[in-house]
């Protein structure tokens, strides 16, 4: 299975997940904790649009950043890194 796959898949089985939690935690907010109706759609809303404001963010650093332990031959960037003495450049990896 590509990666481009696996990753669709991923991200759909995550989105089953929090579709089957969210009107329960609405439920929770509501009625286990007290605060009511309009408070509980309200702290479900600051979460939904917490979500929505940190996926772009996320993603971006996603880019930027690399993988935790990756040598930095295998990075996407197509330079080595400053501590690195090497002066030769490297094909961009597709």
């Amino acid at each position: 299975m590509n990666r481009v796959r696996l990753l669709v898949l991923a991200s759909a089985v995550a989105m089953v997940g929090w579709g089957t939690i969210l009107p329960y935690q609405y439920a929770y907010a509501a009625n286990s904790r007290g605060w009511g109706a309009v408070v509980a759609a309200g702290a479900s809303s600051l979460f939904s649009l917490g979500a929505l404001g940190a996926a772009p963010l996320g993603g971006r650093l996603a880019d930027r950043l690399d993988p935790a332990g990756s040598p930095w031959w295998q990075s996407s960037s197509p330079l080595p890194p400053p501590h690195c003495s090497s002066s030769r450049t490297r094909l961009p990896s597709s």
